[in-house]
């Protein structure tokens, strides 16, 4: 599991890169008024193969979050905020991501959607995006190997950090091809970096990434305790 150290040593490793960029560490940490108006939530409904979105919900243990509902549906906890541009969207190439997150609850079981309906496990990652459609499903990039198993989250009672850095070999988009996997996605991927729209986290399982998790007993609330980029 990835603790808080690792992501100020990442932070440290990648700076001087961040530097020669122009880019300044900036890190979230959801104490501001509103805040959580910035970042949504977008779920599925039982019913509808559409996505919805409403806004997080500061938590008072610190951070904001949502309630996983008895239902595969909570699927992404992003930003695209105009007043993180420069910030956590933007020119991002070079810098690294981090994300600390916890899950608490009483004795929950977690789901999450498949192929063939609900399936038990779920997983959290870092994703971003941007908004140049003619990118195709390379607009989008979910970071590989920087995830975390929401059972081994909420059994941990701590506090898990995700880190990775905004290299092509560590995301995949999705189509499920890496950044480096040949040219036009190297191209892609350093054109998406360089125009971050949209950041944050996203839910699913199996080889379905942001299709959304639950819980089929019990509770949880998944908590995001701060974001940044350095």
């Amino acid at each position: 599991m990835k603790r808080c150290g690792i992501a100020l040593t990442a932070c440290l490793f990648f700076s001087a890169v961040a530097v020669v960029l122009g880019g300044a560490w900036f890190n979230e940490d959801f104490t501001a008024s509103k805040v959580e108006k910035k970042w949504m939530v977008t779920l599925y409904h039982a019913d509808s193969t559409r996505p919805g979105a409403m806004p997080s919900t500061l938590l008072p243990q610190g951070g904001i979050g949502f309630g996983l509902l008895p239902t595969p549906d909570m699927a992404m906890l992003t930003t695209k905020h105009p007043s993180y541009n420069l910030k956590l969207l933007g020119n991002l190439s070079g810098r690294t991501v981090s994300a600390e997150i916890a899950v608490t609850g009483t004795g929950p079981s977690f789901i999450y959607y498949g192929a063939g309906g609900p399936a038990p496990g779920g997983f959290v990652r870092l994703y971003f995006r941007t908004l140049d459609q003619t990118l195709g499903e390379s607009q989008y990039w979910w970071s590989n190997l920087a995830y975390e198993d929401l059972s081994t989250l909420f059994d941990s009672a701590g506090v898990a950090t995700l880190v990775a850095n905004l290299h092509p070999g560590l995301w995949s988009d999705r189509d499920g091809h890496l950044g480096e996997y040949d040219d036009a996605h190297r191209s892609a991927f350093a054109a998406a970096v360089y125009d971050v729209q949209e950041i944050g986290l996203s839910f699913g399982g199996g080889g379905l990434w942001a299709f959304g998790v639950g819980v089929s007993s019990g509770s949880a609330t998944f908590q995001l305790k701060s974001f940044g980029i350095c």
